[in-house]
């Protein structure tokens, strides 16, 4: 059995949808270099607002949807 490299990502978000993207980039690369194959992110990384609706806009089915797709280049 092949050992894999797991990467937790634990991050402060805002409501700011691209500050938080750009973080989660950042750091999704830096498990990368650091031989992460599999990288998990907070239920909420993207968006940290006041409005509980806001962060259900951006909600995309499993394995579908613009983010998920940017996320994993």
């Amino acid at each position: 059995m092949e050992n894999i490299k797991i990467a937790a990502i634990q991050m402060n978000s805002y409501a700011d949808l691209s500050y938080n993207i750009k973080l989660a980039e950042d750091l999704i690369a830096k498990a990368a270099d650091r031989g992460a194959k599999f990288v998990l992110l907070s239920e909420y990384f993207y968006w940290m607002g006041g409005s509980q609706s806001k962060r259900y806009a951006f909600a995309e089915t499993f394995g579908h949807g613009s983010l998920q797709c940017q996320l994993s280049e």
